[in-house]
């Protein structure tokens, strides 16, 4: 089997790259418009399929030299164009959920295959802890849908943050991007409500530690595991507290012991901690909807759990319903599946249907009371959701 139609096609791409970009002199600053027209006006979904490119990582050879061997960023990502200057990737998403972040690198992603949800952010600085850790506000400045062809713009830094939730699998982007910008570094991640943190990628001595700490936890060394984490604590400074602690509350299920670890955490690094256990408790909410996401499978519910994870602000999600489906009535939809979610036998999971149906309450909250009795709705422009939906009233005592 032969890789030739992606060969061809991506040489031409990198070339047409070089050339458009040599046109700006090599500015970094302008690769983001150079990759995202060259995707524009040659997108890769009229020129090679999921199985073109599959054939070309399987049996081209040698390959093009291959970045992040780890696979931290793709299910797996392949490269297809390498040269010092700037790649080009092909990712491979099977996972659903990529975290909100920022780049050290310019450039475009441009979907092949599959539909994402997308998601742009803004991150206002009110403390900074560290260069590794800041603390601020994270806000949703945009909601929006992308389908096969679509094509978006990547700016290096914090005037670009985002996030995809990827509703197929597989979905496939493919990427131009340069290599390193290192002047946007650290590359954050952020986590709702407000912690934009480094997450360490590169730090091989906190990784080992944390693989040893999951180690522990899966040869049932509870005890073991406890002191050492708090050991660990004593020893690091803020920044590196958060990451153990958020180690710990994947491994350590039990609320006292999570609590006793906070408490300690408070000990050593102030109300930080008290910070940090908002932080957690948001994540593990989030946690807890992606693996009921993952457990549902496709479909219009794996739509919706993705809508309840990803977008905190009522408005948007009948945006994005309306948009997905047309000619249907959002409400009315939000009603369907939060009926079906119930009937769900979330036990393996370590869930249950009233757990599972506190984020939508929280969502359809926001508007306050309804007003309007017969439909059980607020239909207000800004808000526009329930205050109590009857689908959800059934589900929180569904157990």
């Amino acid at each position: 089997m032969s890789g030739s139609i992606c060969t061809n096609y991506f040489a031409r791409l990198a070339a047409d790259v070089w050339k458009l970009w040599k046109e700006y002199q090599y500015d970094e600053a302008a690769f983001s418009d150079v990759a995202l027209r060259m995707l524009t006006e040659d997108p890769p979904a009229d020129q090679v399929s999921f199985l073109d490119v599959a054939k070309f990582g399987l049996f081209t050879n040698p390959l093009p030299f291959q970045t992040d061997i780890e696979s931290i960023f793709g299910q797996p990502p392949l490269t297809v164009h390498w040269q010092p200057e700037f790649r080009i990737e092909v990712l491979f998403w099977t996972s659903t959920v990529i975290g909100i972040h920022q780049h050290a690198f310019s450039g475009a992603f441009h979907l092949l295959t599959g539909s994402s949800l997308h998601t742009v952010w803004d991150f206002k600085c009110e403390e900074r802890v560290s260069s590794q850790l800041l603390l601020g506000a994270l806000d949703l400045k945009k909601a929006e849908l992308l389908g096969v062809g679509d094509t978006t713009a990547i700016i290096a830094g914090n005037r670009f943050i985002h996030a995809t939730y990827h509703l197929d699998r597989p979905t496939i982007t493919v990427v131009i991007r340069t290599n390193s910008e290192k002047n946007h570094l650290p590359q954050y991640s952020y986590l709702e409500p407000f912690i934009a943190y480094d997450p360490i990628h590169g730090n091989a001595g906190v990784r080992r530690r944390l693989q040893l700490l999951d180690m522990l936890s899966s040869t049932g060394r509870d005890e073991e595991l406890l002191d050492a984490i708090k050991c660990l604590l004593d020893d690091v400074n803020h920044h590196y507290a958060f990451i153990y602690l958020m180690e710990a509350y994947k491994l350590i299920g039990d609320e006292t012991k999570r609590n006793l670890l906070l408490s300690w955490a408070g000990s050593k690094h102030g109300s930080l901690a008290e910070s940090f256990r908002l932080v957690l408790d948001t994540q593990e909410q989030r946690d807890d909807i992606r693996r009921i996401a993952e457990k549902i499978g496709h479909g219009e519910l794996r739509f919706f759990t993705g809508l309840l994870r990803n977008i905190p602000k009522s408005g948007e999600i009948l945006k994005l319903i309306r948009e997905r489906f047309p000619h249907e009535d959002p409400l009315t939809m939000i009603d369907k599946w939060t009926a079906d979610l119930s009937r769900y036998d979330l036990s393996d999971l370590g869930l249950s249907a009233p757990s599972l149906m506190q984020p939508i309450r929280e969502l359809l909250d926001e508007c306050g009371p309804s007003t309007n009795p017969q439909a059980g709705v607020n239909r207000d422009e800004d808000n526009a959701l329930v205050s109590k939906s009857p689908a959800v009233e059934h589900a929180a005592v569904v157990s």
